[in-house]
């Protein structure tokens, strides 16, 4: 398995796009604030904060929706791969609330066809 430390200064989507979809990779994210929106769809991919409690995802999507400022309907993450395991991180979506506060205990995205 291919791993890759990150920075809050990187791109986590450049960093999935940059290695071949059938290779699985484990992305590790440095302690800090990722300001950016994130799509994984890559197959079997781990997803992990070094820090948990100091590892957070977040991002500001509402312009589309000001008219009735619902976060539902703008994800900062979404998950459409398959095996894809997040552990250790906190996912936002500013200014409203966490939606998955604080990923203690593994949380796993697994499509059957």
């Amino acid at each position: 398995m291919k791993k890759i430390l990150l920075m809050p200064t990187d791109s986590i989507d450049e960093a999935l796009a940059n290695f071949p979809d059938n290779e699985p990779l484990e992305l590790v994210l440095a302690p800090g604030v990722y300001r950016q929106k994130v799509t994984i769809e890559r197959d079997n991919v781990l997803f992990r904060g070094l820090e948990p409690k100091t590892t957070t995802i977040v991002y500001d999507d509402l312009s589309s929706e000001k008219e009735t400022l619902s976060p539902f309907k703008t994800a900062t993450l979404t998950i459409t791969g398959h095996h894809v395991v997040l552990e250790n991180l906190n996912i936002e979506i500013y200014p409203f609330y966490r939606i998955l506060r604080y990923v203690e205990n593994t949380f796993f995205h697994k499509k059957d066809s």
